[in-house]
């Protein structure tokens, strides 16, 4: 080859191109070893090509032993070799270079390429998408990539990860992943879809359920975008992320119950002081109203006509009491008297009433527990929660089929005892459990969250009060209710009140009545903030011979027994007064006479500070309205205690 000629290609090779002898010597360089060894070509030629200073060193950037170097190689090998090395120019700056060698004669010809800003690149490629990887790991975060023509889906092993899957366990055929998404999801992944495609949406995205590993439904965010279109315009390639949201979404099913049960809770507590309320300022017009027929009636000669109106008078008046019994107890504050009782035995004795009360199509079945079911409670309100649920029941059932009554002793958690309407003073361990299952019609989820609100009812004619007093009643007792219901299937309505290890008390007998027919000499203060029940009460008490002295307010009461200390025989204290309640008001009293007899009312049920004064000695309880005997026989208790 002419020397002029092989120059000429030696200078157009863009690789370095070093000619040595059997000695090592550079015979030849072009113009790109200056470049790969940073120095002149006639600074190398002459020079050994494995020289530390200017010649080829190892990829580590120290010189290479003799037996490393490629000449020495190909002097064993007559084969091409090739190896990493490297470079190093003045100044300090190493280079990296892929280095080809091939006999020549005695010697070698040795050409190089430069891969330090290649290996740097890749380097750099290499820790972005390692810092890429770790980032979308720690935000869980898995990839998949749609080929539209092949109609695949590949995966990395991180949504692998996310789904349960082994690494290469996710399907890659479009029918298999469609068959991960939930039948239900799939209208709206494929609408999603359709937008993308169709240049509706930026992106494509949405949450769906995914089903996992396990072959449970999990909450996933899926998001993609086309990255590559075919010549018409179709996407060819679409690229995404995954990421579980299982847990959030749980969150916030769980935040949004726990939202509608506060505010349940919050238009219960409402609806509880408004009934309260009511109840009580009902009470104090019914009190005027019964105190002022019974005075009427003693006005009238026995066989006068206007006396069976007068008492058809009196038994409304009694049935509306018991009414605002039910929203009193609805509202917590309902009266009880509470006494150790087996619940089983409750029920038997009440067999034959609830016969009669739910009629002869309706056919009540006991299962009670072989033990004996102690509970501490009132058995009037007990029964009356009783009552009103079969009674529900038979309703349901457009009375008649079967009602099962069931009791049972269960241990209750408090994640257990959440899942119904519970006291707040309720606490886990042993409950006996009342169940009443009837096989009527059922509710819709949204009536059962509604059952237990005054004046909400289901049927023609109800006024919604049951329910919302037995409710009233079972918080009252520390306990719970628990509603199941399908339609057309039945309900069951659970019961549950914290059981005792033994009966270990004994019901308190009443104390007998000690007559007292005249009250001549007896002085009476009437304490009430309402001025009807006082001008009425204070009327009747005036015409059963009491020296009656009238207070509108506990300030008004404090004073005038300040004035007259030791004339007041009996002071009948309203409970429920502002500035001054009837409690305070005692208190002061009994600092001025400890043994003075009080004699407490309320419109309420007697609270349980108005529990606590009526315990102590000279000191009894009387809830409005009440009839004149009652009003005699409490006034006796408390003389005579």
């Amino acid at each position: 080859m002419d020397e002029s000629l092989e120059g000429v290609l030696l200078e157009l090779m863009s690789s370095a191109v070093l000619v040595v002898d059997g000695q090592g010597l550079i015979l030849q360089a072009n113009t790109a070893a200056e470049e790969a060894l940073g120095r002149a070509v006639p600074e190398l030629l002459g020079r050994h090509y494995c020289e530390a200073e200017f010649g080829i060193l190892g990829k580590d950037g120290h010189p290479l032993a003799v037996e490393e170097q490629p000449l020495e190689r190909l002097k064993t090998l007559e084969i091409p070799h090739s190896m990493r090395v490297g470079s190093r120019w003045p100044g300090g700056t190493r280079r990296r270079l892929d280095l080809k060698a091939r006999r020549l004669g005695e010697g070698a010809l040795l050409v190089l390429d430069d891969v330090t800003e290649q290996e740097d690149a890749h380097r750099a490629l290499m820790r972005s998408e390692q810092r890429l990887q770790v980032a979308m790991q720690n935000a869980g975060l898995g990839l998949w990539d749609l080929d539209m023509r092949r109609r695949r889906v590949l995966s990395n092993s991180a949504l692998a990860s996310i789904l349960g899957y082994a690494p290469l366990g996710v399907p890659t055929d479009h029918k298999g992943v469609s068959d991960l998404v939930h039948p239900e999801d799939m209208p709206e992944v494929r609408e999603a879809f359709r937008r993308h495609m169709n240049g509706q949406e930026v992106a494509f995205q949405g949450r769906f359920r995914f089903r996992d590993g396990k072959g449970l439904w999990r909450w996933v965010d899926v998001a993609g975008q086309c990255t590559r279109r075919e010549e018409d315009g179709r996407p060819r390639n679409i690229v995404g992320t995954l990421r579980d949201v299982t847990s959030e979404v749980q969150g916030l099913h769980v935040k949004a119950k726990l939202n509608a049960n506060l505010a349940r809770l919050a238009r219960m507590e409402s609806l509880s002081v408004l009934a309260g309320g009511v109840s009580h300022d009902y009470n104090n017009l019914l009190m005027a109203m019964l105190t002022g027929v019974t005075v009427a009636q003693e006005d009238l000669e026995p066989d006068h006509l206007a006396n069976e109106s007068l008492e058809l008078v009196k038994e409304a008046i009694t049935q509306a009491k018991a009414l605002t019994q039910q929203l009193l107890a609805f509202s917590g504050r309902g009266q009880f008297v509470v006494e150790p009782l087996d619940l089983n035995q409750v029920l038997q004795d009440m067999v034959q009433l609830l016969g009669a009360m739910v009629g002869s199509k309706v056919k009540v079945e006991l299962d009670l527990d072989s033990e004996a079911l102690r509970v501490k409670a009132d058995r009037t309100q007990l029964q009356q929660v009783v009552m009103n649920l079969v009674l529900n029941g038979a309703q349901a059932m457009d009375g008649q089929g079967r009602i099962d009554i069931r009791t049972l002793v269960q241990e209750l958690s408090m994640e257990e005892l959440s899942r119904g309407w519970t006291s707040e003073e309720a606490e886990p361990g042993p409950h006996a459990v009342l169940q009443v299952e009837d096989r009527g019609v059922g509710m819709e989820a949204a009536k059962v969250t509604r059952i237990f609100e005054p004046f909400f009812t289901t049927r023609r004619g109800g006024h919604g009060l049951g329910l919302a007093a037995a409710l009233g009643i079972v918080q009252g007792h520390r306990g719970f209710i628990q509603v199941m219901s399908t339609p057309g299937v039945g309900t069951v309505f659970r019961v549950g009140l914290p059981l005792l290890h033994g009966l270990g008390e004994e019901v308190t007998e009443p104390k007998p009545i000690r007559k007292q027919a005249n009250y001549q000499n007896k002085r009476i203060l009437v304490v009430d903030d309402q001025p009807l029940v006082l001008r009425v009460t204070s009327r009747m008490l005036r015409r059963l011979g009491w020296q009656v002295w009238e207070a509108n307010s506990g300030a008004e009461a404090l004073v005038r027994f300040q004035a007259n200390p030791g004339q007041i025989s009996v002071a009948l204290v309203d409970m429920n007064m502002p500035e001054m309640s009837g409690g305070e008001l005692v208190t002061e009293l009994r600092k001025i006479d400890p043994n003075q007899p009080v004699l407490l009312m309320s419109g309420f049920e007697p609270t349980q500070a108005a529990s606590r004064i009526s315990q102590q000695p000279h000191t009894s309880f009387l809830a409005k309205p009440f009839f004149q005997k009652q009003l005699l026989e409490s006034l006796e208790l408390v003389l005579d205690d």
